[in-house]
């Protein structure tokens, strides 16, 4: 059996020294978001990273994660859940993993598409200048922002102005808990506390945006590939127009400055809420990473 354990700020670096060399930039594999999101427990054998969670009272497999005999982790896995008597459930599968799953064990799996967790890539070029017909729209909702905010500036955060943008998140959720009596934000709101607590710790860099009297808008996130940056967290009060265009555009703008070999960002998925995809979808991703659910007996894998 697997030996997993809590995941802790002691495994950022071997973590990331597997995650990185991976050839999709799917959000799933960021040590931020396993850290932040859910009770992962985590195991690292022969060169793969093994993750275990819990989602609707059920165990469930991160696709195994590393560069080597990728059939090897599968028969690690298989063990592991034939152990503990469970299904070979494994969640973002790729579609390249998925072509290998069905080569190798043909009639082993059935596969569900998970649409609300496709990863939403881009060019990071593209939203940085904002180029051609199909973003003109985006272009102008930035003009209009620049004549509403004359003494608009961004700058990125640091532990002196991280305060600032606690309060402004803060408050972008009770307005929103407001507005949405029937939404719960828990989940998100334990989340974007524990990166703002940890965010030396979980190599985080963002950028906040102002007018010069208050912070209007907050991004950040991490690299989770050396030429891959993943956005966890954007918020705007949404009451100017542009906002949300332009900390966007600032941010790929500040990436590309700070970190020339990054070419992609991941947005990461819309979680299926329908304003958050038709917002996605505005600026045409270069890359719409599909997700799959793999579930078989892991039996028939040793």
């Amino acid at each position: 059996m697997l030996q997993f354990q809590t995941i802790d700020f002691s495994m950022r670096g071997a973590l990331e020294d597997i995650l990185y060399r991976l050839p999709a930039p799917a959000c799933e594999y960021s040590f931020a978001n396993l850290l932040l999101w859910g009770p992962q427990r985590v195991a690292v054998q022969d060169g793969f990273v093994f993750v275990l969670t819990r989602h609707s009272g059920a165990d469930s497999y991160l696709f195994p994660a590393g560069t080597g005999d990728t059939e090897h982790a599968l028969r690690l896995l298989a063990a592991d859940a034939a152990e503990r008597r469970i299904p070979l459930s494994m969640y973002a599968v790729t579609d390249d993993n998925k072509a290998l799953l069905e080569r190798r064990y043909p009639d082993c799996f059935c596969f569900y598409e998970v649409r609300n967790g496709a990863d939403y890539v881009y060019d990071i070029h593209r939203l940085a200048d904002l180029t051609g017909r199909k973003l003109q729209a985006k272009r102008n909702h930035i003009h209009r922002f620049e004549d509403a905010c004359p003494n608009w500036r961004t700058e990125p955060i640091t532990e002196q102005n991280l305060p600032d943008c606690r309060r402004m998140v803060n408050d972008w959720y009770r307005q929103h808990e407001k507005a949405h009596p029937g939404t719960s934000f828990s989940g998100e709101v334990k989340a974007i506390s524990t990166a703002f607590s940890h965010y030396r710790e979980l190599g985080f860099d963002g950028l906040l945006l102002t007018d010069g009297q208050r912070v209007l808008a907050v991004t950040m996130g991490n690299r989770i590939r050396e030429d891959a940056f993943d956005v966890n967290f954007e918020k705007a009060y949404g009451d100017i127009q542009g906002d949300y265009a332009m900390i966007n555009r600032e941010f790929a703008r500040y990436l590309r400055q700070k970190y020339p070999q990054v070419r992609l960002l991941n947005r990461e998925d819309d979680m299926g809420l329908e304003g958050l995809r038709k917002a996605k979808l505005s600026y045409y991703p270069d890359v719409l990473l599909r997700k799959w659910v793999a579930v078989g007996h892991p039996e028939r894998l040793l």
